[in-house]
């Protein structure tokens, strides 16, 4: 039997202040390091909603 393809879901929020979007520069996690990104963006968790997620990565 085949195995199935999994589907990983992501979120992307954007921070504004003063009319201005918060960005970080990454580091330490092995794909894009020393690339500008979006603060607070990361993968959606087994069993988590997306809002849940929004809200454990801007913390």
């Amino acid at each position: 039997m085949s195995k199935h393809f999994k589907i990983y879901s992501a979120v992307f929020p954007i921070l504004l202040k003063d009319g201005k979007i918060l960005l970080h520069k990454r580091k330490n996690t092995g794909y894009m390091v020393g690339k500008w990104d979006l603060a607070g963006t990361g993968h959606v968790e087994e069993g988590e909603t997306a809002r849940e997620a929004v809200v454990r990565k801007c913390f």
